[in-house]
């Protein structure tokens, strides 16, 4: 009988210590740090780790050297994986469910076993290309590749060729930076981004001294040396760094089709004279324009939707004009960026204030008794419909008596 009582004893001490390791070897929800469907951390030590639905976003360094993470399991939800996410996780060897992930920053597996076994020559997540095979000159990316990840071949020597598939889209930040030995770049019809820098160092980019380098409207290079510059009319958008520190550049002309300026696109230039309102700019980048001391004045418009972190730091010489009723309006407020406040909408005659007085001006323009100014006409669209009715009046007449 003791020996049976002993036997159970023992069989129930192992199952609480299988139960206690299969507990700690799968991580807890609680353990992860999620706001508003990103994954911000990781605070676990499980070795098999399974995302929670709902997760759309894993942010930068969430799991940043964790060497206790050997499996991973993506949500179907998951579609972009941020900067360092798993790098150094050195003993992650299996990641399942990237089926669905979109967008991967730069070095997000690097320094793990998993990306160490990719086998194929051009390494890929998905459809993004992460690297390749060390030694390999040539790069030939299939053409189901929609982007190429940030920093993917970054300061690597051995590369002499890159060849684009038809179908791919985007070249992140960095992508080819350093690539010393690049000579040739074969790039798809199809590219609608190319971020900061990721050709520079490059014997393809360096090499090349025509005024503008431009893929797809979009501008990679200026050679510097002009003053005062006028940018051809097809470019849309102005990649990143493209005018870092070019010291010659006084004002430049944009042109009516450019939608886009890159992170640090103007940092620490010269710039003195730029004028937006005569392109269709609705991005401003990161640090766009820091640093441009010899900037006095800019008009943002209600066109701009996105302006990033530090877009005017250290435009100590600045006032930005701004319509009270804009995007531009809140970031710089927000920001404490020096600002003066222009077009107030409704306000025809130019007192700063919406009264009846512009409510009559507005009836009879309608009625076709007077001609309005052009900025007046523009104030004079208060509902933004690109038209100018009695519905506008309407507006002016709720926005007077403070029902608006």
């Amino acid at each position: 009988m003791r020996k049976v009582i002993k036997l159970v004893c023992m069989i129930i001490v192992f199952s609480m210590i299988f139960l206690s390791f299969a507990v700690s070897a799968s991580a807890d929800e609680d353990e992860f740090v999620i706001n508003n469907g990103v994954l911000i951390r990781y605070n676990g030590s499980a070795a098999d780790v399974t995302i929670p639905q709902g997760v759309f976003e894993i942010a930068q360094g969430a799991f940043e050297n964790n060497a206790d993470i050997e499996s991973l399991n993506l949500s179907d939800k998951v579609v972009f994986i941020g900067e360092r996410a798993f790098f150094g996780c050195q003993n992650l060897w299996l990641v399942n469910g990237t089926a669905n992930v979109a967008k991967i920053g730069a070095q997000a597996f690097e320094n793990t076993k998993w990306f160490d076994n990719i086998t194929t020559d051009i390494k890929m997540i998905n459809n993004v290309v992460v690297g390749c095979q060390s030694g390999l000159k040539e790069l030939e990316i299939p053409d189901y590749a929609l982007s190429v990840a940030p920093k993917a071949f970054y300061n690597n020597t051995k590369i002499t060729k890159v060849i684009c598939g038809s179908d791919m889209q985007e070249i992140g930040n960095y992508a080819f930076y350093g690539c010393s030995n690049l000579s040739e770049a074969v790039l798809g019809e199809r590219i609608n981004y190319i971020g900061n820098n990721a050709f520079k160092g490059t014997k393809w980019f360096e090499n090349n001294n025509d005024e503008f380098v431009v893929i797809n409207g979009i501008l990679i290079k200026h050679s510097a040396g002009a003053s005062n510059v006028t940018l051809p009319g097809n470019i849309r958008q102005i990649a990143g760094g493209t005018f870092y520190e070019d010291k010659e550049l006084k004002s430049i002309n944009l042109p009516d089709k450019l939608y886009y300026i890159g992170d640090n696109a103007f940092a620490y230039s010269a710039l003195k004279d730029i004028n937006l309102s005569e392109s269709s700019v609705t991005y401003i980048g990161k640090g766009a324009f820091e640093g441009c001391t010899g900037l006095t004045q800019i008009d943002l418009d209600k066109r701009i939707n996105y302006i990033g972190e530090n877009a005017f730091e250290g435009c100590n010489n600045l006032t930005v004009n701004v319509d009270p009723e804009s995007y531009a309006y809140v970031y710089v407020t927000e920001n404490g960026l020096n600002h003066s406040l222009v077009g107030v909408l409704g306000d025809l005659d130019g007192d700063g204030a919406v009264t009846m007085m512009d409510v009559v001006t507005l009836q009879k323009y309608i009625a076709k008794l007077i001609p309005l100014t052009i900025e007046a006409t523009r104030l004079a669209d208060i509902d933004q419909s690109a038209e100018i009715t009695m519905q506008d009046v309407t507006y002016m007449q709720k926005r007077i008596a403070g029902l608006i």
